[in-house]
């Protein structure tokens, strides 16, 4: 039996091979050149996040939640109007979530690896809210702790990240009449 993923072809574009141009790609299908560094600028280009965003029926319930703290940007929020939940942000409204609220005096009292990058797990937490409140048509989930322990030259913890985040993205892939997009960056 063939596998169609045995005969997919992705081809990257930019140059680069690093984080913002790569999720630039990925989100408007092409490569820009004027989006060179990771910093903090409004991506110019229109994300297929938008796309849908401007379409009747999903305007207002297209949402992104991603570990790096970056993605407002790429997904340029604020033109968008598209809520990003990213970064060691509160997770949410949690004022009537206890165990949400919980999770955000956590994650300001726990150790950070990584100052920009929250662990995977609040984000995952953080969608679950999303889902139960917001109840989006399309939810775009980036998570990124996979990356940033290969960067770390931490095997043992990517591998155990990736089994932690493939078990969460079939439990949420599982909801009937969404879209559901997720990156994982493998770091490959």
């Amino acid at each position: 039996m063939e596998y169609p993923e045995e005969h997919s072809v992705a081809v990257v574009a930019n140059p680069h091979r690093f984080s913002y141009p790569g999720y630039n790609e990925i989100q408007s299908g092409r490569h820009d050149p004027r989006i060179d560094p990771n910093t903090k600028q409004p991506n110019p280009n229109v994300t297929v996040l938008e796309w849908f965003h401007s379409h009747n029926g999903y305007a207002g319930h297209v949402h992104a939640s991603a570990s790096w703290d970056v993605f407002p940007f790429v997904i340029n929020a604020q033109r968008s109007g598209i809520p990003v939940n990213a970064g060691w942000g509160p997770l949410g409204e949690s004022i009537d979530n206890l165990a949400l609220h919980r999770l955000n005096e956590l994650s300001t009292e726990l150790p950070r690896c990584w100052a920009n990058v929250p662990y995977d797990y609040f984000t995952f937490r953080g969608d679950l809210n999303v889902l139960q409140k917001k109840r989006p048509r399309v939810l775009y989930i980036a998570w990124g702790e996979t990356d940033d322990w290969a960067h770390t030259r931490r095997y043992d913890l990517y591998l155990d990240a990736t089994r932690r985040t493939d078990a969460p993205t079939l439990k949420v892939s599982g909801l009937q009449h969404r879209i559901f997009l997720a990156t994982v960056d493998r770091h490959q």
